[in-house]
C-alpha cells in the first residue's frame, strides 16, 4: 500500500519563527535569537537539509518523493496490515520532526546551548516516526 505525508512549509517555517522570537523574547536577546522573514534563505536551506535527513530516517519503508514550492512529499510503501490509525500522528511527528531540526541548525549559529535540546527532540521523533511506520493491525 502506497502512503503519502506531506510536510508544509509555510507551517514549518511559522513554527520556527514563534520558537525562536518566544526564544528571544526568553533570553532577552531579539536580534541575535529570532529568525525573521530576512534569514529564509537561510531558513529554507535548513528546511531542505532537515527533509532530507528525514527521507535518510524513513529510508527502510519510503522516501522524499518530491518538493514544491510549498510542501515536501514523501512516500512510504507500506503492508496492507499498516494500521491507518497513525496517519495523523505520523504526519504530525514528521512535521515536528523538521521544525525542530530547523530550529536547531538555527540555534547553533544563534545560541549553541539551545542546540543539543532540538537535536535530541529530533532523535526521539525519529524513533517515534519509526514505530508509527511499522505499526500493525492486529489479525482478527
Amino acid at each position: 500500500m502506497e502512503y503519502r505525508v506531506s510536510v508544509s512549509k509555510a507551517s514549518v517555517m511559522e513554527e520556527v519563527y514563534q520558537i525562536t522570537g518566544y526564544t528571544g523574547v526568553k533570553n532577552s536577546d531579539m536580534d541575535k535569537l529570532t529568525s525573521t522573514e530576512d534569514d529564509s534563505s537561510l531558513l529554507l536551506s535548513f528546511y531542505r537539509e532537515a527533509t532530507s535527513s528525514l527521507s535518510d530516517e524513513v529510508s527502510r519503508v519510503g522516501y522524499l518523493l518530491g518538493e514544491s514550492d510549498s510542501t515536501s512529499t514523501f512516500l512510504f510503501n507500506l503492508p496492507s496490515n499498516w494500521n491507518t490509525g497513525m496517519e495523523r500522528s505520523l504526519a504530525k511527528a514528521m512535521a515536528q520532526y523538521v521544525v525542530n531540526y530547523v530550529c536547531a541548525k538555527w540555534f547553533s549559529l544563534t545560541k549553541k546551548d539551545e542546540t543539543q535540546q532540538y537535536q535530541g527532540v529530533c532523535q526521539q521523533l525519529a524513533v517515534s516516526i519509526l514505530k508509527y511506520l511499522y505499526e500493525r493491525k492486529k489479525p482478527r
